[in-house]
């Protein structure tokens, strides 16, 4: 596949933005809510590398289809998941392989829980035909915001981190416990370290991520939405083992997991305006902004977590995760196109 010949799509206000750079000539756009299915209807003839379309007429999530004569057909879709009261939710298809495949679109999902969102949400989020929801969270925080299940999708709570501390602590009120105690920076530093370990466990012998792995098995258990409170942490390595398992690159996995801050900037900027009318010292304000985004660095703790023990990414999953190479070509087969 040409890796020129691609589509791009940002949802923008009321509009999609359909970027096709290098697109040839006599190229015609198509819309589907089924990826793969066949079924999809005319939109437009492409002229030039940016096309306008207006969000209104979509009666579900749309995706977008690029056709061109002598060249394969291209699909792609804004990878921002629009579901009210669902932080940070995003589709992780559309990442190339070096061999030219693709990870399918609208079968991996990941963000944050999925609560509270109200009828509108509910039934939106219901059109992505979820099969199954791994939540990463403890009992605990599962209990005090519970998911709303999509309809026919099975619920599996998933602890990922083992002690309350290796979580960020995204709820604020849980934030808020911590910060007031912080009075320099020697202090909020100590705190982030002691955050940021998590990264160099998370992705070694974890039961919840070795579900996620059972979930790859079948088609009828995808679409897969895997979350934990921010989608960020837990939910970060989650979706990058993901990824590594399909045969994406490392540097495309950490831009995947670097989305998370793109994505959370606006509810972030207001969590930290929250905590700025309970305290204002610099140190507990800096904190809370490093707690709440996310940062190459964390992800590469778990790379290099996975490197002091192993060679490469195969030999990681089979001794850890017990993921054979019959398994991961069946995956791969499976998932890519």
């Amino acid at each position: 596949m040409n890796r020129n010949f691609k589509l791009i799509v940002n949802k923008i206000s009321s509009y999609y933005s359909i970027l096709t750079p290098m697109c040839p000539k006599e190229s015609m756009l198509y819309v589907t809510y089924q990826p793969y299915s066949g079924e999809d209807t005319y939109l437009c003839d492409i002229k030039g590398t940016e096309t306008i379309i207006p969000e209104a007429g979509f009666v579900k999530r749309p995706f977008f289809i690029l056709k061109s004569k002598g060249c394969p057909e291209v699909l792609g879709a804004d990878r921002l998941v629009d579901i009210g009261g669902i932080e940070n939710f995003r589709d992780q298809g559309g990442y190339y392989m070096p061999e030219g495949k693709t990870v399918k679109w609208g079968r991996f999902y990941r963000g944050g829980a999925m609560t509270p969102i109200d009828e509108a949400s509910r039934a939106s989020l219901n059109t992505l035909g979820i099969r199954t929801v791994l939540d990463y969270r403890d009992k605990k925080e599962a209990d005090k915001k519970p998911d709303y299940i999509p309809n026919g999708a099975t619920y599996k709570l998933l602890c990922a981190a083992k002690r309350p501390e290796e979580t960020s602590g995204a709820d604020i009120s849980s934030l808020m416990e911590g910060l007031m105690t912080v009075q320099t920076q020697e202090q909020a530093d100590s705190i982030y370290s002691e955050f940021a370990s998590i990264y160099r466990k998370l992705p070694l012998h974890n039961s919840a991520y070795a579900a996620m792995f059972d979930a790859l098995d079948k088609g009828d258990t995808v679409p897969i939405y895997q979350h934990c409170s921010a989608g960020k942490d837990r939910t970060g390595v989650g979706g990058a083992l993901l990824l590594l398992a399909l045969g994406v690159d490392r540097d495309t996995v950490m831009g995947d997991y670097c989305l998370s801050a793109v994505y959370r900037e606006e509810v972030n900027r207001k969590y930290i305006e929250r905590v700025r009318l309970r305290t204002d010292n610099p140190a507990a304000l800096d904190l809370v902004r490093r707690l709440l985004t996310v940062e190459k660095g964390l992800l590469q703790i778990s790379f290099d977590a996975i490197d002091a023990l192993y060679p490469d990414t195969e030999t990681f999953l089979h001794q850890e995760y017990g993921i054979t190479q019959e398994r991961l070509t069946h995956w791969r087969e499976l998932h890519l196109i």
